[in-house]
C-alpha cells in the first residue's frame, strides 16, 4: 500500500496531482478501477489513457492490489493503490465525473461497496473483457461495454440492453514491424500468465504435452511467463531443457523485439486459451508483424482464419496445431497473414478508435449535479445514524428513507463523514 506526502493510507503515487482548477465545468475526468493492474488489463488502460489524456480528458486509476503498472506514469489525476478511502473522498467532492470499472470489479471485496458509492456522484461505466459468464448485477451502472461480442453476450446484467462492444486496441506506438534475428529454428512464442487461478483455462499444458511427445522437434519453444512457474510446470524435470523459459519479462519494448525475432526466423505467436476477451498479446504480435496462431474459440473474434491468423481446432487436444505450422511455412500464405494483420490493425483496430469509442460513451452518462452529490452524502448520514444505532459493523448498508433502490454498501474503509472530509482537506 502507498501513502501520500500528507501520509494517508492508499495515497497518491503522484504529488501535486490536484490542482485548484480540477472542478472546471464540461471537463471529463475519468477514474479507472480494476482488480490488478497488470497483463492485457494494464495493456489496454495503457492505451486507453494515453489517447484520453492527449485528448485534454484527466485520469486517474485504482485498485486495491499489486502496483501501478506503466498506467501510473501516464495518469494526471495520479494513482492509489490499497485503501479506497481517499477514492471515495475525492468522488464525495465530485472530482471525477466518470468511473470506469473492469467486469471482474462488483464482487471484488469492497470494490463492489466503492462503485456502488462511486454511482452517487459520477457516471459509471463497466467493461468485460473475458468471454467467460461474469455477473456485474451487485451494481448498477450506467453503461455496459465489452471488448468483444462473446465478452458481451457473456455479461449479466440487470438491463434487457446488450452492452456496446468496443475493441481492444494495441500500443502502435511501439508495437510495430521491425528487424528482428533469427535463431537456428523457428520459435514457437507463448505469453502470459501460464499458472492463475484458472490456469488449466489457459491451457499450455496442451502445448506442453506437444513438446514431450517430439511433434515440436523443429521448434524452438518459448514461454514468457509474468511469474516464474517452473517448477509447477514441470521445466525444471520432465521439460528440462527442452523449454526456453522466461519468467519476469514484462517490459514492452522486449516483448515487441521478441516479436520481431519470432517474425524473422519463421516462427509465430501460439495462444492455448480456452476463452479470452479480445487478447492484447495477439493484437501486439499482429502490429509487430508476428504471425499468430490461436484456437477456434470464444473471444478470438478478431482473428480470421487464413487472413490474419490461423486457428485451430481445440476439440482435436491441440493435434491441429502443427498442420497450422506447415502452413505458416509456406511464404506465400506466411506474407499473406502478416500482411492481412496490419492491415486490419491499422484499420477497426486503431487505438484512435477505441479511443474515441469510450470518449463517446463518457460524454453520453447523465451528468451529476451538485444536488445529486448533496443527496448522496445525506444518505450516508442517515446511514451513520442508522449504524450507530443498531450497533452494525463497517460495511453496512443504507437507503434513502422510502427508497425502492437496492441499498448502497458503503467501502468498508469509510467509518464516518468526520473520515471523509478531513481527508479530502489533506489532499489538496
Amino acid at each position: 500500500m502507498t501513502e501520500s506526502p500528507s501520509g494517508e493510507p492508499g495515497g497518491l503515487l503522484r504529488s501535486g496531482a490536484w490542482p485548484d482548477d480540477v472542478r472546471r465545468a464540461g471537463e471529463e475526468r475519468v477514474l479507472f478501477v480494476a482488480t490488478v493492474i497488470d497483463g492485457g488489463v494494464e495493456a489496454v488502460l495503457e492505451v486507453l489513457i494515453r489517447g484520453l489524456e492527449e485528448r485534454g480528458v484527466r485520469c486517474g486509476v485504482y485498485a486495491p492490489q499489486g502496483s501501478p503498472g506503466r498506467v501510473g506514469t501516464l495518469c494526471a489525476l495520479g494513482g492509489w493503490i490499497g485503501s479506497p478511502a481517499p477514492v471515495a473522498a475525492r468522488l464525495a467532492r465530485g472530482e471525477f465525473t466518470v468511473v470506469h470499472a473492469t467486469s471482474a470489479c462488483p464482487t471484488w471485496p469492497g470494490l463492489g461497496s466503492l462503485l456502488r458509492w462511486a454511482s452517487l456522484f459520477a457516471g459509471t461505466v463497466v467493461t468485460a473483457h473475458v468471454s467467460t459468464p461474469t455477473d456485474v448485477t451487485e451494481v448498477r451502472f450506467d453503461e455496459y461495454t465489452a471488448v468483444s461480442a462473446e465478452a458481451a453476450a457473456a455479461l449479466i446484467t440487470r438491463t434487457a440492453t446488450s452492452p456496446q462492444v468496443i475493441a481492444n486496441a494495441p500500443d502502435v506506438a511501439v508495437c510495430t514491424p521491425g528487424p528482428g534475428r533469427a535463431g537456428p529454428r523457428p520459435q514457437l512464442l507463448w505469453v502470459g500468465r501460464a499458472v492463475d487461478t484458472d490456469w488449466p483455462s489457459k491451457g499450455i499444458h496442451g502445448l506442453l504435452y506437444l513438446v514431450a511427445a517430439g511433434v515440436l522437434a523443429d521448434f524452438e519453444v518459448v514461454i514468457i511467463d509474468i511469474e516464474d512457474n517452473a517448477e509447477t510446470l514441470g521445466l525444471d524435470d520432465w521439460l528440462a531443457g527442452r523449454v526456453d523459459y522466461r519468467p519476469g519479462l514484462r517490459s514492452k519494448a522486449a516483448l515487441v523485439q521478441c516479436y520481431r525475432d519470432v517474425a524473422a526466423g519463421g516462427g509465430a505467436l501460439i495462444s492455448t486459451s480456452r476463452f479470452e476477451g479480445h487478447p492484447m498479446v495477439m493484437l501486439e504480435a499482429m502490429a509487430s508483424g508476428c504471425p499468430v496462431i490461436v484456437p477456434d474459440s470464444p473471444g478470438f473474434g478478431m482473428v480470421t482464419d487464413g487472413v490474419t491468423g490461423l486457428k485451430y481446432r481445440r476439440r482435436e487436444a491441440f493435434s491441429d496445431i502443427p498442420r497450422c505450422l506447415r502452413e505458416l511455412g509456406d511464404t506465400r500464405i506466411r506474407e499473406r497473414i502478416v500482411a492481412g494483420a496490419l492491415a486490419s490493425v491499422a484499420g477497426d483496430g486503431h487505438p484512435d478508435r477505441m479511443v474515441e469509442a469510450y470518449l463517446r460513451v463518457y460524454r453520453s452518462l447523465p451528468p451529476r449535479s451538485f444536488g445529486h452529490r448533496a443527496r448522496g452524502v445525506l444518505e450516508l448520514a442517515r446511514g451513520l445514524v442508522w449504524h450507530r444505532r443498531s450497533g452494525g459493523d463497517l460495511g453496512f448498508w443504507t437507503q434513502p428513507r422510502g427508497s425502492s433502490k437496492r441499498p448502497i454498501k458503503l467501502p468498508e474503509r469509510t467509518r464516518c463523514v468526520g473520515q471523509l472530509l478531513p481527508t479530502a482537506r489533506r489532499a489538496r
